[in-house]
Formats: C-alpha cells, sequence, structure tokens
C-alpha cells in the first residue's frame, strides 16, 4: 500500500535530523531513483510522492535554519508552485517556491537572508532553491518579468 504525504514527510523529517541536508538528499533520491528504475508500473503516484516530500522538507530545513540564523522573527509562508504544488515533481523537474510575507518590505529590510524581486502589486518572489549549497537561494530571472521593487 502507497504511503501517504504525510508518511513520506515523516520519513524525509526523520532523514534530514539524521543525516543533515545534503546527505539527506542524496540517500532519499537515491532511494527514489530506485523505486523509478523498479518493473513495477503502479507505483508512479508514490514516486512522485516521494520526491516532492524530499525537496518540501528540505525547504522546510532550510527556511527554519535560516530565519533563526538571521533572527527574523515575523510571519511568512513558503508556498510551493507547478509540479511542486501539484506533487508531480520527477527527477527532470525543476522546483518552483514563492515566498510570501505579511510586510515584504520590513522582511528585506531587517533580513539578509531572501532576495527577491517584486512588483509595487505583489509581495512574491520566484526563487530557485540550490540544492547543491543546501543553505542558499538565488534569482532565476528567467521566471521573473518584475521590475526591482
Amino acid at each position: 500500500m502507497p504511503l501517504t504525504s504525510q508518511q513520506h514527510d515523516a520519513i524525509v523529517r526523520e532523514t534530514i535530523e539524521n543525516l543533515g541536508p545534503l546527505p539527506a538528499f542524496k540517500v532519499l533520491t537515491a532511494a527514489n531513483d530506485v523505486l523509478i528504475k523498479s518493473p513495477d508500473l503502479d507505483n508512479g503516484r508514490d514516486i512522485t510522492m516521494a520526491r516532492c516530500a524530499i525537496y518540501r522538507g528540505l525547504m522546510a530545513h532550510w527556511a527554519e535554519e535560516q530565519k533563526h540564523l538571521f533572527g527574523y522573527g515575523r510571519p511568512f509562508a513558503v508556498v510551493a508552485l507547478g509540479g511542486m504544488g501539484r506533487e508531480e515533481i520527477t527527477p527532470c523537474s525543476d522546483q518552483d517556491f514563492a515566498f510570501l510575507f505579511d510586510d515584504f518590505h520590513e522582511a528585506i529590510k531587517n533580513s539578509s537572508w531572501i532576495l527577491a524581486r517584486t512588483s509595487s502589486t505583489a509581495s512574491i518572489g520566484t526563487m530557485r532553491f540550490n540544492l547543491a549549497a543546501t543553505s542558499s537561494i538565488s534569482h532565476d530571472p528567467r521566471k521573473q518579468n518584475h521590475a526591482q521593487g
């Protein structure tokens, strides 16, 4: 019986806690790759849910780590977009996240842990999570048509 999203998330959280982000990423994606290469053709949904849990867990860990590192105490949300939001991530998918702040300009003024471009009407910056470093985030200018805010 396939695992639920919550069960996948719990496995990812425990693996990150035990191994750290980058080793956890390597172990979890290797296990997911084994499922992909298996002859079982009835496990596609379980594979994509597990792959999404990996990225969701890493992003949650990173955001919490950065929040504490830079002393940012205000509420914010990390929103998964596209395939990530639909839980349809495959090995070649990109991961799109948006960071939502109650007061975006206040967040930028008081915190250097996130960089974003925003228009005057939106408090959303589209980001690319850099898994190689697991502690950096950068713009993907190809995904934004916003003026510098």
